[in-house]
């Protein structure tokens, strides 16, 4: 059983023409978690590389918009690859593309236009950026086919997911930090971790359609991988304020982010499939509290920097 849509996004499901309904599921608008935490990347990137404590509003809202987009574009493409392996799952047999309501050319101008953020990118973009939207296109174009031939998609996943926070550190730095790398990295463990607790849903049914998935790899042992990955998200965040030199501040951050990943794994029932759902979910608050222990620290250190300039003076 799913949450039920925040007030605001059923309101706009009820006030759009009726054709344009299958487009609002095809692109997971009516389930705004996948855009949250395919967004909260790129706002750690803004939060790390911006000369204030706070990223900048119209840079957050812009990547919030494009993250929505270009997560819509995600789920058509995987929607379009998966339309037979979709028809043999309980929760997916539904969707537009599996149960025929949208075509392959709807489907593809579905996903043409929400990819523009991306042609922005590459025409707005400083090098690095460029260079990291190349890389993020066949990534977010072909992750859906790793399920056929590896039980680890969550890896791609992973990579793919978190490329926000190098396209938007390097769109306001002009350049790539071993910063940065780390806090990308920690994401791409995190994420190997809260989407395998999604993948739990579907065992049965991925089995019957010979599709893998880290839930099936893990299997019972899901507690031991889930404290290896959650360990190298703690190593890698730890590394980026070292690295970034923050202020001590942001290690609280950091330690609210793991210690919620550990309670997701160590309380998580994998054969429920609502407590799976609820879990993925609160990773929304994972993400949150790493963005706050970086902008404290930030907030923190720009005081320290104004106070020494009134003791200078």
């Amino acid at each position: 059983m799913m949450p039920k849509p925040a007030p605001l996004l059923t309101t706009l499901k009820q006030l759009m023409p009726s054709s344009l309904e299958k487009y609002w599921r095809l692109g997971r608008y009516d389930k705004p978690i996948g855009s949250h935490l395919f967004f909260m990347p790129a706002a750690w990137g803004l939060a790390l590389a911006s000369p204030m404590w706070y990223p900048s509003p119209v840079l957050m809202l812009g990547c919030y918009v494009s993250a929505s987009m270009i997560r819509g574009a995600g789920c058509a493409v995987n929607d379009w690859w998966d339309r037979d392996y979709d028809r043999q799952v309980e929760r997916c047999k539904t969707r537009p593309i599996a149960s025929g309501e949208v075509n392959t050319a709807q489907a593809a101008v579905f996903f043409t236009w929400n990819s523009s953020p991306l042609i922005l990118g590459l025409l707005a973009g400083p090098l690095p950026t460029q260079l990291a939207v190349c890389a993020l296109l066949p990534m977010y174009c072909t992750y859906p086919l790793f399920k056929r031939v590896t039980y680890w998609p969550q890896v791609m996943l992973g990579f793919t997911f978190n490329m926000g926070t190098i396209i938007a550190y390097t769109l306001v730095t002009g350049e790539l930090s071993a910063a940065a790398m780390a806090l990308y990295l920690g994401g791409v463990s995190h994420t190997i971790v809260y989407d395998t607790l999604y993948a739990y849903q579907d065992r049965d049914d991925d089995i019957n359609a010979g599709v893998k998935s880290t839930a099936l790899r893990w299997g019972e042992n899901y507690k031991e991988w889930s404290s290896l990955f959650t360990g190298v998200s703690a190593v890698a965040w730890t590394a980026t304020g070292v690295l970034a030199g923050l202020d001590p501040a942001y290690y609280l951050g950091v330690s609210a982010a793991v210690g919620h990943m550990i309670w997701q794994f160590t309380t998580i029932d994998i054969n429920n499939k609502k407590d799976c759902w609820n879990k993925f979910a609160s990773n929304t608050y994972t993400c949150m509290f790493l963005l706050g222990g970086i902008m404290i620290a930030k907030w923190r250190m720009q005081q320290k920097k104004e106070m020494q300039k009134r003791v200078q003076h």
